[in-house]
């Protein structure tokens, strides 16, 4: 599909670049990032509300409804096309749609990220709410983790599932660690 997530997937780095960087045009890095993949528009601008979601997330004293609020600001603010400024006004009170043609799409992605951000009761209910839906249950479980983690701490993680990624990481990639002497 022309609009599936595939784009949206790997823009983050883009955000935590620009944490440092005040000066980085991470906007038109979004765009040149998506567009070597994605074509339409459409992904462009859900990648950078995404991004801008992320950013804001990161400042101190951040909330869930003052994420949200920003980012819709910020669409409207940018011109985003009606797609996406409707996706987020449906988030606040629409669950999504994870099934169908259009279960990759971006569209589905984000819509989901921002109703779990609103409504879920912690990290891991918006997480199992999201993959027992079905659709892209991975990719949009990651993006709404990674988001639900900035606004509510790494704390909000349960602990099991630290410990058996951990574990995981452990034994996949120990063995790429520098060996010492």
């Amino acid at each position: 599909s022309l609009l599936d997530n595939g784009a949206l997937t790997i823009v983050v780095p883009l955000a935590l670049w620009a944490t440092d960087r005040p000066d980085f045009d991470w906007l038109s890095a979004v765009r040149e990032d998506t567009g070597i993949t994605h074509t339409k528009a459409v992904c462009a601008e859900v990648n950078a509300v995404y991004v801008y979601a992320v950013l804001q997330a990161m400042q101190p004293g951040a909330t869930s409804r003052g994420v949200y609020e920003a980012s819709l600001a910020f669409a409207g603010e940018q011109g985003m096309s009606a797609p996406v400024r409707d996706v987020l006004r449906r988030a606040a009170t629409e669950r999504p749609i994870y099934a169908g043609a259009d279960r990759n799409s971006v569209l589905v992605a984000l819509h989901s990220v921002f109703y779990q951000l609103l409504h879920a009761r912690d990290f891991r209910s918006a997480l199992e709410d999201i993959v027992n839906a079905g659709g892209d249950a991975g990719t949009n479980a990651a993006l709404a983790g990674a988001l639900l983690a900035l606004v509510h701490g790494g704390e909000s993680i349960p602990r099991p599932w630290l410990v058996k990624v951990r574990a995981v990481n452990d034994r996949d990639y120990a063995r790429l660690l520098p060996q010492r002497s």
